[in-house]
């Protein structure tokens, strides 16, 4: 097992495909915590420890309700490390494909992103990556933004000549045109993402479908979404009209600020948005006699994919 300063740890929790995470106790405040450490096999490649470092002193400088929490990082003779708050949860893609209950109701999540995606950019921050994997949500529908591995911290001058890395920095089914294309970004690349992510919580599939990444980035760049309010019905117009906006091709034809989004959202929420019914009808179907539990109960070994540690891996 590792050792880490200031941390008691207990068990390795997950791991992704550049870090471990490890569950421990936080000695200094004597609550519980989870490590997120770089692969060794990592730890000679200068750029994933740039994008670990990033990572690290983005989140250490972030303090809102709705992103997670980082107390310290630092190094070891052996390890690239930083402690985080342990959050129980799923993320919001293993939530979408389970159809879990806690989603039906779907707009105070989606204002609680909105929120901390917001605080990003009122930051001079740009995510960079947003996506149901990147969105934790416990029991209550709270919810936790994560991986900032990839963000940037906008100043004049990076907005003036700052070009964004090639391709493989994203998540194709997510990345707006400009980022697919390599051009500068601003927080409308954050507000496609987060339209995109929105869209599949809606539908339950991504905006673009293809056989393979470069269909699905041609598709980013070239066709319209189908309206999510014709997929499903229950969608209110508002809130198909709003998708399609935060999807529009060219910033320009953006909207513009995650302000206004949020804006948008909360009158969708004051009005009273529907629940989602293929969400509801599974929930009821697995809420019936005879029928296997269903919802988040206590984390164990076998349903540790999707949890803070896996997602933020």
């Amino acid at each position: 097992m590792i050792e880490i300063p200031g941390v008691s740890i207990k068990e390795k929790f997950a791991e992704g495909g550049a870090s471990h995470i490890y569950l421990g106790t936080y000695l200094k405040r004597g609550c519980p915590c989870a490590v997120k450490v770089l692969k060794d096999q990592l730890k000679q490649d200068s750029s994933q420890i740039k994008a670990f470092k990033n990572e690290s002193k983005l989140l250490l400088a972030v303090r809102h309700p709705c992103i997670i929490e980082v107390w310290e990082s630092g190094s070891t003779a052996t390890d690239y490390y930083y402690v985080m708050e342990y959050f129980e949860s799923k993320n919001l893609k293993s939530l979408i494909l389970n159809k879990s209950q806690i989603i039906a109701d779907w707009v105070p999540i989606v204002v609680r992103v909105a929120d901390a995606i917001l605080y990003l950019h009122l930051n001079s921050m740009i995510h960079r990556d947003i996506k149901p994997e990147n969105i934790l949500v416990n029991a209550k529908g709270e919810v936790k933004l994560i991986d900032l591995s990839i963000a940037m911290k906008r100043t004049f001058m990076t907005a003036l000549f700052s070009k964004t890395p090639s391709v493989t920095a994203g998540t194709p089914s997510y990345m707006s045109p400009e980022q697919i294309t390599g051009k500068a970004c601003d927080q409308r690349s954050d507000i496609y993402s987060l339209g995109a992510t929105v869209y599949e919580l809606l539908v339950g599939r991504v905006p673009f479908l293809g056989r393979s990444q470069n269909e699905i980035l041609d598709k980013h760049l070239k066709e319209k979404p189908y309206p999510p309010g014709k997929l499903v019905t229950e969608i209110p117009v508002e809130a198909n009209d709003l998708l399609l906006k935060m999807l529009e091709k060219h910033p320009d034809d953006r909207i513009e600020d995650m302000n206004l989004v949020l804006y948008e959202l909360k009158k969708i929420q004051r009005k009273g948005a529907p629940k989602l019914k293929r969400i509801a009808a599974a929930a009821e179907a697995a809420q019936s006699p005879g029928a296997p539990g269903a919802g988040i109960g206590p984390v164990t070994a076998a349903r540790r994919a999707g949890s803070v540690a896996a997602s933020g891996a």
